[in-house]
């Protein structure tokens, strides 16, 4: 049987000291002691400039006295080493880089709890939102480096199709699903509802062969016990808000949806962690409606009759197939692209260009279409089936209306015609 297979590959990333070189102590008074500090991300992967991977605009510093004492907060805009004075003492430090504003003086706990949000499009630009926690100890003048972690995850992510199926199946696009919106700063972060996550705009791919890096906030979404292979690994057993890739596309005039869910490994694990890369090489080699990972929706449509009578009835039956997607919902739409009468579906008048709810989950549904006008004339319909995600589905019919021609038969009876 047929299998789409992929590999992932996680790399825990860990970010770079700073050098001595970077610290330019202040001669001030030494009542208090000076904590120097420089600010540093290391790069995710070399994919990406390192520049856009490490880039820090701006840093929220807090210090918070372990025995309770008066907190610090500094905002740091262009970013660059500093020096604060403090009283010997053990602290907590927080920082919080690219959040784009002064965050003001703020509690232990307010820190600790915030978190970022980002709409996941907007996730493909840096600078991205880093964090730091750390204990620091103040003895005498004290010199430390800030190594700061991204709450993003990389995915650098990309398909091959077979070259005996690249003949009958052609991948429309690539999109990115259950992306979450926000994420916690000092925590780790989990998408806990659909208001939390959202679907990236999808990417239109043609080539059978294609490759693209994408960046995602965390989404732990644990791990599920019982998944024995990667074809185990579907939208069954997936929890409800687990991000993954859907790749569409048709094969011979179905519509396939392939579905690959990120995390820690091929089979168990639903977790996306921050600051870490994962690598998805995916191989498609033939469509299997078994796997549910593969979803797929077959749209048929019985063609017009060649000619027509004006005020005479165009009729065409529809039906839609759709197999493994039970979440899924088909709207169906009607254009007049030439012609000047009426589409009914079931019976009912439809206004052109309105969708018309058409089948909602798995199963089979049949529309009954018919088409008039008075005058003579060519005639293009168009029909789209289009699902909850956008991708659409298209079948054209065409026909003409005009008056029968006029027959005249003759019969003779000795010496007279009639007509």
């Amino acid at each position: 049987m047929k299998k789409l297979i992929y590999t992932v590959v996680c790399m825990m990333l860990f970010c770079c000291a700073c050098s001595d070189a970077d610290i330019e102590l202040n001669p001030a008074t030494q009542a208090k002691q000076q904590l120097a500090m420089t600010f540093r991300c290391g790069a995710m992967s070399p994919t990406r400039a390192a520049t856009n991977d490490t880039r820090i605009d701006d840093i929220n510093l807090y210090l918070f006295p372990v025995n309770g004492g008066q907190a610090r907060h500094v905002y740091i805009a262009p970013v660059r080493p500093v020096v604060l004075e403090l009283p010997k003492g053990d602290y907590t430090l927080y920082a919080i880089a690219n959040l784009g504003h002064d965050a003001g003086e703020r509690t232990q706990d307010f820190v600790r709890s915030l978190r970022v949000e980002r709409e996941p499009a907007a996730l493909a630009d840096a600078p991205f939102p880093m964090s730091a926690q750390q204990a620091v100890t103040v003895r005498g003048d004290t010199q430390i480096a800030v190594s700061l972690v991204r709450a993003v995850a990389k995915v650098n992510f990309s398909y091959t199709v077979a070259a005996d199926f690249a003949k009958s199946f052609h991948v429309k696009s690539v999109q990115f699903r259950s992306a979450p919106r926000s994420a916690a700063l000092f925590d780790f972060s989990r998408a806990e509802s659909s208001e939390a996550v959202a679907d990236m705009p999808p990417v239109e791919a043609s080539a059978t062969a294609y490759a693209a890096t994408c960046y995602l906030l965390e989404n732990r979404q644990g791990e599920v016990a019982g998944i024995g292979s990667q074809q185990q690994k579907d939208q069954t057993r997936a929890p409800e808000h687990a991000t993954y890739i859907a790749i569409a596309g048709e094969a011979d005039g179905t519509q396939v949806v392939y579905r690959i869910y990120l995390g820690e490994n091929n089979t168990t694990d639903f977790n996306v962690g921050r600051n870490r890369v994962y690598n998805i090489d995916a191989r498609i080699l033939g469509l299997n409606t078994v796997d549910w990972r593969v979803s797929t929706a077959e749209l048929t449509v019985t063609p017009f009759a060649e000619n027509h009578a004006p005020g005479e009835p165009a009729t065409t039956e529809l039906r839609l197939t759709s197999t493994n997607d039970p979440e899924n919902v088909y709207y169906m739409s009607c254009h007049i692209d030439a012609g000047t009468g009426i589409v009914a579906i079931d019976g009912v008048e439809r206004n052109p260009g309105m969708p018309y709810p058409l089948l909602s989950g798995n199963g089979t549904v049949t529309a009954d279409i018919s088409y008039k006008q008075a005058e003579p004339g060519d005639v293009r319909l168009r029909l789209t089936v289009t699902d909850k995600y956008g991708f659409s589905m298209e079948r054209v019919l065409t026909t003409v209306f005009k008056k029968p021609e006029l027959t005249i038969t003759y019969a003779q009876q000795g010496n007279e015609l009639t007509v």
